[in-house]
């Protein structure tokens, strides 16, 4: 069973991919938006990760 920290990771991940795929598939106003969101879901990720090993 994964730890509560590696499931955060894993959710913040999916999340990071699921905005930049509405980024890319809907380039509007709030693309840039959404992909800064995603890369700090990103960056809280490896933060997760690298506190777990």
């Amino acid at each position: 069973m994964d730890t509560p920290e590696k499931e955060e990771a894993q959710f913040l991940r999916e999340k990071a991919k699921r905005f930049r795929e509405m980024a890319d598939n809907y380039n509007t106003e709030l693309s840039p938006f959404l992909r800064e969101l995603a890369d700090e879901f990103e960056k809280r990720a490896a933060l997760l990760e690298r506190r777990t090993h």
